[in-house]
């Protein structure tokens, strides 16, 4: 996964989802909002964030 892009507006990971990829974004924009940063970690197949 290309965690750069993962807060990307429209970005979607699974097409077989609904939605239009918009969730992360607007929690990146609340998280620097409040002062503090938006991140994302990848090991393997399991993904923290936040």
């Amino acid at each position: 996964m290309n965690l750069c892009r993962m807060f990307t507006m429209f970005k979607r990971f699974h097409e077989h989802v609904e939605g239009i990829g918009i969730g992360l974004y607007m929690i990146k924009k609340k998280v620097e909002g409040a002062g503090t940063q938006a991140f994302g970690n990848s090991v393997g197949a399991n993904s923290t964030g936040l």
